[in-house]
């Protein structure tokens, strides 16, 4: 049995429910709404409830439909819950989650994603994301057997998508600069 493995590739909290080209492009699942898994992976969400704040919505924090609409829905939890992903085919493929504080419940959620290796339970990354109304895109490349415990730090736990394959995040986190080099000649010009 080959152990799970996790690359952080960033995130995006740009795109908000705009999924649709840019990840799921092999399969996904929505809460309240619809799934359609790739052939190379098993996916369950554990000790979760689903809930949907807005079935047909027009806001585009909510995640896009196959039928054309968003829905604003979510696995959640009081306490921890668990997403199971199982990639079968042995190759490594991008993971994306999408979490959206849509109603900014108890003052604005805070969360804590743990990856662990789902056979070893060794912890493999771990992400803590607050402030995420306009909805936020954790993106991984993932292989083996792997869980997602969503942990609360406040207000309770949510994920309203999981998507596999598609395009990595242009920006790994929103407001990042990079130094590239002096001008020491073009003075004020």
């Amino acid at each position: 049995m080959n152990s799970a493995s996790v690359t952080f590739i960033g995130t995006d909290a740009v795109s908000e429910g705009n999924w649709e080209g840019k990840y799921g492009t092999d399969g996904y699942s929505i809460p309240n709404s619809t799934q359609a898994l790739p052939s190379y992976a098993t996916f369950n969400p554990l000790n979760q409830t689903n809930y949907t704040w807005a079935a047909n919505t027009t806001d585009p924090r909510a995640t896009q439909t196959n039928a054309g609409g968003r829905i604003a829905a979510t696995w959640y939890s009081d306490s921890t819950f668990s997403l199971d992903i199982n990639l079968t085919d042995g190759n490594t493929h991008q993971v994306a989650l999408y979490a959206l504080d849509w109603d900014v419940y108890l003052g604005g959620r805070s969360e804590t994603l743990q990856l662990v290796d789902a056979n070893s339970n060794a912890v493999l990354d771990t992400r803590t994301i607050s402030s995420f109304t306009n909805g936020i895109y954790l993106v991984w490349k993932v292989s083996g057997h792997v869980r997602v415990n969503v942990l609360i730090n406040s207000g309770n736990a949510v994920l309203s998508g999981i998507f596999f394959g598609g395009n990595p995040p242009t920006s790994s986190t929103p407001g990042a600069a990079s130094f590239i080099g002096f001008d020491t000649t073009t003075q004020g010009n």
